[in-house]
């Protein structure tokens, strides 16, 4: 009788256990799948502020060259493994703001044909159009670009220089 009861209490330990150790590990889960969101959202915060950097940094040098109908030339960085210094020229707009861009020498590096997928090489410094390994899609809209990556879409508005994210859910 003894033994019995002695069995019946270990299966309970066991089960309660087991019962503490399978919630414990979907406590684990869903926290990591919270922090692998947080840290796509953080890339797309990210990039939102580099490119409303370099737009602003482009507005610069836009009125430091007296306002003209273009500014540059932006500079491939060799370490990018393309021809060496590939230069861009940017478009601007009456307020001082790119709306498209141009390579100085060899136009078969540019990969996108619209001004905006232009925007996005020249500004950051690549022919592709990928971030963080994926695909950006770019998106003409009234008055800017959307560039839709994995943690948001960014939306530059040309008439302003404003660069925004709208996050994902």
């Amino acid at each position: 009788m003894m033994n019995r009861l002695a069995e019946k209490g270990l299966r309970l330990e066991f089960w309660i256990t087991l019962t503490v150790v399978a919630v414990l590990a979907g406590w684990q889960l869903r926290a990591l799948e919270r922090a692998a969101d947080d840290a796509i959202t953080t890339q797309a915060e990210q990039a939102a502020a580099a490119l409303r950097s370099a737009l602003r940094g482009m507005h610069q040098v836009w009125l430091v060259q007296g306002q003209p109908g273009e500014a540059g030339p932006l500079e491939t960085p060799p370490q990018l493994g393309l021809q060496d210094g590939l230069k861009w020229w940017l478009r601007m707009n009456a307020a001082g703001w790119p709306v498209d861009a141009r390579p100085e020498r060899d136009p078969q590096q540019v990969t996108g044909a619209e001004p905006c997928e232009r925007l996005w090489q020249a500004l950051w410094a690549s022919p592709a159009l990928r971030y963080a390994g994926k695909g950006v899609e770019v998106v003409p809209i009234e008055d800017g670009c959307l560039y839709r990556l994995p943690g948001g879409d960014i939306e530059y508005r040309m008439s302003a220089g404003e660069v925004s994210l709208k996050k994902q859910n």
